[in-house]
């Protein structure tokens, strides 16, 4: 599971919220074998496709 948030502030509202908090009781229904609850900074965002409709992997300043 992604999630994607615009700032740290709202990370940290939905961390402390009621749906973060029961998300637990829910799981622990299952067995969990193992997970990594990472967070990242992204620098850049860019679309897959182009105005050409043609996707690419690659940022707009590596080509």
């Amino acid at each position: 599971m992604f999630e994607e948030w615009d700032s740290g502030a709202d990370l940290d509202a939905h961390l402390k919220g009621d749906w973060y908090r029961d998300m637990f009781a829910h799981l622990s229904q299952y067995t969990i074998l193992s997970a990594d609850i990472s967070k990242y900074r992204v620098t850049l965002k860019e679309l897959v496709y182009g105005d050409d409709g043609i996707a690419s992997g690659y940022f707009s300043d590596e080509k």
